[in-house]
């Protein structure tokens, strides 16, 4: 038109802008579209391994257990606790479980009886009968204890290698290890966990399950604190909460059992703990480099967005007894109740002089103690004496915790 004072071909570049900008959000909108429906369908498949029995999960998950010599030998009750707790997680009791104790070495004259896989001479006979008692138990193939074997090692290889001892038997893809002294105290979403992994392969190797004992890497607080305000912050993956971890420890996870033989066990010694040398080395690596040297390591823990300072797996040295009759299944936890009961005695006599902090980690540990009971981790024998310890502490006025109030605590042992 006449009338039209657009120069020449404006008309051409204004449609090929606009034709440009369809291009462009069509491209934005598939990307968006496709991520979406990937999140979906990624969410529609740990769901469904959700709702599948354990015969998913024991073609995914072995779990590794690793015992040594202890001054309970030859009582097995501490890991017949553990293999108890088992049935507190949805479809662990029905995974491939491998035992493997090590073998001791031994030490007439520095150790006194156990300590650190050296043992004397005449405690020698009481992991033999240990490791036979156990062997007896896999055979037996009762309840969690059924598609479990037991493996003794030769001579003395400490934690690391005795794990590696137990992934050379290990089928699956993920491997679950257990040292003989953890327990589950509370469920995780296993199949949950292990379909995540499966999913976010380059991304997590590894996810730890949350100990009642306090730890530095697992705070971030403490964290920031102690390395110059390195930040750490939970993320959410497939409706899970996951902790970067800047060690690796060696207490209860799941993790790729390819990275374990492929990049963590070649950097431990005999006789190391995994974490006093791999996890050690994660930390320098991390403080040094930053979060982004985390990738290497895709370590987490998992958190429970309901319970933040909750916990999932308890450490048994509470319950060990120390006295001559420690091989006895009814000593188990014996000494532990009736520290308990001692001091809640004294509690009713003395009631203004007990500290605030002090009466809550009082209250934990009853509750804690409580809850081992409730899930089979004790000896029937002590139902009596925690009865009179509950009572005691409701004649206090204490509130004890159930199973899903139970929060990190310092395992100090009360009454001494």
């Amino acid at each position: 038109s006449r009338f039209d004072s657009s120069p020449p071909g404006a008309k051409l570049i204004d449609h090929q802008r606009l034709m440009w900008f369809d291009d462009v959000w069509s491209a934005v909108t598939f990307v968006v579209l496709s991520a979406a429906a990937a999140a979906l369908l990624r969410r529609w498949w740990i769901a469904r391994c959700e709702r599948r029995d354990g015969e998913w999960l024991a073609s995914k998950l072995t779990v590794v257990v690793t015992t040594s010599a202890a001054e309970s030998n030859p009582s097995t009750v501490m890991m017949e606790s553990v293999f108890a707790s088992f049935s507190v997680v949805p479809g662990l009791s029905k995974v491939p479980k491998i035992i493997v104790c090590d073998w001791p070495e031994l030490d007439d004259e520095h150790v006194r009886s156990c300590h650190h896989g050296r043992v004397q001479t005449k405690n020698l006979g009481d992991y033999k009968a240990y490791i036979e008692k156990i062997t007896a138990l896999c055979h037996s193939g009762r309840q969690a204890w059924a598609n479990t074997s037991c493996i003794t090692l030769a001579s003395r290889n400490g934690f690391g290698w005795a794990v590696r001892a137990g992934l050379e038997h290990v089928k699956t893809e993920f491997v679950m290890v257990v040292q003989h002294d953890r327990c589950f105290i509370s469920p995780v979403p296993l199949n949950r966990v292990v379909a995540s992994m499966e999913c976010h392969s380059d991304a997590i190797k590894y996810v730890g399950f949350p100990v009642n004992n306090q730890s530095t890497y697992r705070n971030p607080e403490t964290v920031a604190a102690r390395h110059e305000g390195l930040q750490i912050s939970p993320r959410d993956v497939d409706g899970l909460r996951l902790l970067p971890l800047l060690m690796w420890y060696d207490s209860t996870h799941v993790a790729r059992a390819d990275f374990y033989r492929e990049v963590v066990l070649p950097r431990v010694k005999r006789g190391d703990f995994i974490e006093e040398s791999y996890g050690r080395e994660e930390v320098e690596d991390v403080v040094r480099n930053g979060m982004d040297a985390h990738r290497r390591y895709g370590n987490f823990m998992l958190l429970d967005p309901d319970r933040p300072r909750g916990y999932s797996v308890a450490h048994l040295e509470i319950l060990r007894s120390k006295g001559p009759e420690r091989h006895l299944k009814k000593s188990y936890g014996f000494e532990e109740i009736c520290r308990l009961r001692r001091v809640l005695r004294d509690k009713l006599k003395r009631p203004c002089q007990q500290h605030v902090g002090h009466e809550r980690q009082l209250r934990q540990r009853v509750g804690l103690v409580k809850r081992l009971a409730d899930i089979g981790a004790l000896s029937p024998s002590l139902a009596p004496n925690l009865e009179e310890v509950l009572s005691l502490a409701a004649a206090c006025g204490m509130q004890i915790p159930s199973w899903r109030e139970l929060m990190v605590h310092r395992l100090f042992a009360f009454g001494k």
